[in-house]
């Protein structure tokens, strides 16, 4: 039953004139001043008052605005949060809940865009980069002048709203489409700067209230209570005897932490007088103040009791499910506990309350000083949490399956894990693996990490190593290699558990290698066969070798670890040694039916290395097998990127119908799965394959544009559409559909535009680190303003691309680099150099380059017939005279029979080279 008359004192705020004075400053901020302060961060010890601050800056902001306007300007519109987004509760403890919150209170409407992709899109994908592009989109066009967000609970932040602060925040200065932009205000026990680093941040240290303040406090409290005659309490019949002495006291004592004030009205309105106020130290003081709960002498009491311990979420079926509460008494203690200065009011979207929990120095001042005493065994705790589990899984199971719940569905089972490790922390940690495993994207992984951590010290060392395990297989999944790679060590260094040794070398090997650590990854390579073959090959009868399940997870971690080897030495151009280890991977896995996705995944790979080697028909048995063990699993995402390559193989080897049928089969699946990043792969090979088709047919002439007309519009519509697919979330993707857009536009002679999108492309390539595309797009460059006549422009662009080729291993870049420089050297006279990078380039087309789509023996043979013709026909026949023609002519005779490339003496494999140099000089000494 609720009391009529709770005792608890109601919400104050008193002063903060400099503070709010300071936000309203901040709230000019010019977005175009770089050194302006637009981000104001509020900290201070527990129950100094930030929390109140925010709201009370909330109400001011927007009717400061509404009422104090010259009469003939229209006033300024102020959009912003009315709650702050506090980073204590669960549902903010991921991006995608952070922008749900924001969104929620912004106005809706803009944020259709936003919702959608939230409930579709992202929730297929899993792309946080998608879901922070599309939300920034909308916020861009938000109408107002002023936009106002809080944070509050800086402390408690995980690693995703660190992240989130740190990527975003900064993007959110500019704020809609006024022209004062955002003011954020961020308030915790510690700064914003700890882990954000920005000209724009305004550190804010909060003080307590002054003596003065607190007497108005007092005054304030009594006048409130006088306007309600019928409640008479203790404190209006002491208030006589609240002397300035006994003000000074409790100034002292309190540090001038409003909560403390709040519960020292409390305190009298118990029954207390000033005379009864012995204590003399600040944690006596605490302890006086928050100690009377203990005594239970009303509802609110127990309720705050259980919000003390009931920390996550605090509601009405709480009430209902674990306290025996009627729906109606529920909703009336929850509306009574609300009136409260010391708890949190959190609301739905829809503006209903959500749930309420308790200010957090109010509950650590419950749990130090009366959970402690009320409940010393923690048994009455065990058995609410218990409860709570329970509870929780009456709540999940009314949440439906539909995209939308699936937020609040992953939200309410990380509360109900968090309650579970707290009664029983062996079950609960089961559960954890059943949610890890069931997990489809980093970030939902990463949260559950986070819950689990909380109680990690009460783990078993077995136990925390797992979880260190998970959550560095975690780091990787975000493409955090570095950290990944570290934890990986640390257990490595730390388990004796076979198995979990197992599962860390392969993926230590494909960290290094995505760190271009190759020389680590390698020596990590050749650690991990040994130990695996020690481990395989044990047989000491008093030790036998676990079980045959061990033996079977053993046997599958080799095949990945032989795997990952293959990949450390394919990334270096190393086929040969990657096709090596790709084979003893399969030999390894197999007929194990649990390592069927591995034998398709490596035999895919395989396909791939065998066509760029030009050993097409293996290629090809590699393909299809792994195409039919796809096909037994129903593995829609393998079966899509096996056709691809299938796609890629055919295409590359002048097959485009063969390669037509694998790409729209590869569509059929990703299509199947929702797929964007699938889809985009697809499309991008495809716009190849058609611009290269249209390409054949427009090229040399680059006049007669009708004939390819048709394959260039294919190649337009695929290559838009992986851009549409790709925009917001693969970058290193998109850095392709970009490139190949522009070179559709460059074989169009439109080179304005084509120039865009390299730049573009190359723009993003540096942003994530990706040298071999940055080279790319800069040899695209130069070809391209070349074409348009721009020389200093296109030998610049060359130059650099070749300098950052050179350590690359990337002979088709260098190649393509040289001949631009060749050709801009020829046109400004420097014939001796043209002709020396004109046939270092001829040659370097032929070796093979494992970033080229153009490194098939096929399409090697044609490019090299191209760049001979040019060499020949563009240059050697342009000299300007017969004497300089055949002198070049006879030096690059003598360089063709000196040269090797892939163990082949240039004059022997291709003569006709030969042939047609000799020719020019027959032709020079008859008709000089």
């Amino acid at each position: 039953m609720v009391t009529a008359q709770p005792i608890y004192s109601p919400i104050i705020f008193i002063g903060r004139k400099q503070e709010m004075s300071t936000m309203m400053d901040l709230l000019h901020a010019d977005v175009d001043d770089p050194s302006s302060k637009w981000m104001l961060s509020v900290h201070g010890e527990g129950g100094i008052g930030k929390t109140q601050l925010l709201y009370q800056f909330a109400k001011v902001a927007q009717s400061y605005y509404l009422d104090a306007h010259p009469l003939d300007q229209p006033p300024h519109k102020v959009l912003g949060v009315a709650h702050p987004i506090d980073f204590y509760l669960t549902a903010n403890q991921t991006e995608a809940g952070i922008l749900k919150s924001l969104a929620d209170q912004l106005p809706q409407a803009e944020f259709q865009a936003f919702y959608t992709v939230l409930y579709g899109e992202y929730q297929r994908s899993g792309d946080e980069e998608l879901l922070r592009a599309n939300f920034l989109e909308c916020y861009s066009n938000l109408d107002a002048d002023h936009i106002v967000l809080l944070f509050d609970t800086i402390e408690r932040a995980s690693d995703a709203a660190q992240r989130f602060c740190k990527e975003v925040l900064p993007k959110l200065k500019q704020g809609g489409k006024g022209q004062f932009g955002t003011l954020i205000i961020a308030a915790g026990r510690e700064s914003l700067t700890r882990f954000l680093t920005n000209d724009g941040i305004q550190d804010y240290p909060l003080k307590g209230l002054s003596q003065a303040e607190i007497q108005q406090y007092f005054r304030q409290y009594s006048q409130k209570r006088s306007r309600q005659p019928l409640q008479q309490n203790a404190l209006e019949n002491a208030q006589p005897w609240i002397t300035p002495s006994f003000i000074t006291r409790v100034t002292e004592l309190s540090k001038g932490r409003p909560i403390l004030i709040a519960l020292t009205i409390d305190w009298l309105n118990y029954g207390n007088m000033p005379d009864d106020f012995a204590v003399q130290s600040p944690e006596a003081f605490e302890q006086l103040m928050v100690e009377q709960i203990q005594e239970l002498r009303t509802p609110e009491d127990q309720m705050i009791l259980a919000m003390a311990q009931l920390h996550r979420r605090f509601d009405q079926g709480f009430l209902q499910t674990i306290f025996g509460f009627s729906e109606a008494q529920a909703q009336a203690m929850i509306h009574s506990l609300t009136r409260f200065s010391f708890v949190k009011t959190h609301y739905a979207a829809d503006g209903e309350i959500d749930s309420c929990l308790l200010h957090d120095e109010m509950r650590r001042l419950v749990m130090n000083y009366v959970w402690n005493r009320y409940d010393p065994n923690g048994e009455l705790r065990q058995e609410w949490s218990a409860k709570a589990v329970a509870y929780y899984e009456q709540l999940i199971a009314t949440v439906s399956e539909t995209q939308q719940n699936l937020a609040l569905r992953q939200t309410l089972e990380r509360e109900r894990l968090c309650y579970w490790l707290q009664t029983d922390l062996t079950a609960g940690f089961s559960y954890w693996r059943q949610l890890y495993a069931r997990a489809g994207f980093p970030h939902e992984k990463e949260a559950l990490n986070q819950e689990v951590q909380l109680f990690e010290r009460k783990l078993s060392v077995k136990d925390q190593l797992e979880l260190k395990f998970c959550q560095s297989y975690t780091d990787y999944e975000r493409r955090d290699y570095l950290a990944a790679l570290e934890t990986f060590a640390t257990v490595l260094a730390q388990t004796s558990d076979i198995t979990l040794k197992a599962e860390i070398y392969p993926m230590m090997i494909y960290c290094s290698t995505h760190l271009s650590q190759i020389e680590k990854s390698l020596a990590l390579g050749a650690e991990s066969e040994a130990w695996f073959r020690q481990e395989l090959e044990k047989q000491e009868p008093e030790k036998p070798l676990a079980s045959a399940e061990v033996q079977r997870k053993l046997q599958h971690a080799y095949g990945k670890t032989l795997n990952a080897v293959g990949y450390a030495h394919r990334n270096q151009g190393r086929y040969d040694t990657a096709i090596a280890y790709y084979e003893r991977s399969l030999e390894v896995l197999g007929n194990l039916v649990q390592a069927d996705a591995d034998r398709a995944s490596t035999k895919t790979n395989l396909a791939y290395l065998f066509h760029l080697t030009g050993r097409d028909r293996e290629a090809t048995a590699h393909g299809k097998t792994a195409l039919k063990i796809a096909e037994r699993h129903n593995n829609l995402r393998q079966l899509g990127l096996t056709h691809n390559v299938l796609g890629i193989i055919s295409a590359n080897s002048l097959r485009e119908q063969q390669a037509s049928n694998h790409f729209d089969q590869a569509l059929h699946y990703f299509e199947a799965r929702e797929d964007l990043r699938g889809l985009a792969l697809v499309k991008i090979a495809l716009g190849r394959m058609y611009r290269q088709i249209g390409w054949s047919q427009v090229k040399p002439d680059r006049q007669n544009f009708t004939s390819a007309a048709a394959n260039y519009a294919r190649a337009a519509r695929m290559l838009d559409e992986a851009v549409v697919h790709v925009r917001y979330s693969n970058q290193s993707i998109l850095i392709d559909a970009y490139n190949e857009k522009a070179t559709l536009l460059r074989e169009q002679s439109r080179f304005a535009e084509a120039i865009d999108l390299y730049q573009r492309s190359r723009q993003v390539a540096e942003t994530i680190g990706i040298a071999i595309k940055v080279v790319d797009n800069l040899v695209d460059l130069g070809v391209t303003y070349d074409l348009q006549g721009n020389s200093s422009a296109a030998l610049q662009a060359a130059e650099s691309a070749l300098k950052m080729a050179e350590p690359l291993n990337s002979p088709h870049l260098l190649s393509r680099a040289q001949r631009t420089i060749a050709n801009v050297l020829f046109k400004l006279g420097d014939y001796d150099q043209a002709i020396e990078n004109a046939v270092d380039s001829c040659i370097k087309i032929l070796e093979q380059d494992p970033y080229s789509f153009k490194n098939s023996p096929a399409k090697r043979e044609v490019l090299h017939e191209e760049w001979l013709t040019w060499l020949t026909e563009d240059l050697i026949q342009n000299l300007p005279s017969q004497a300089l023609k055949t002198a070049k002519c006879a030096y690059l005779i003598d360089r063709w029979e000196a040269a090797e490339v892939l163990g082949k003496v240039l004059a022997d494999h291709y003569p006709g080279f030969v042939i047609t140099l000799e020719d020019v000089i027959a032709e020079a000494d008859n008709y000089p």
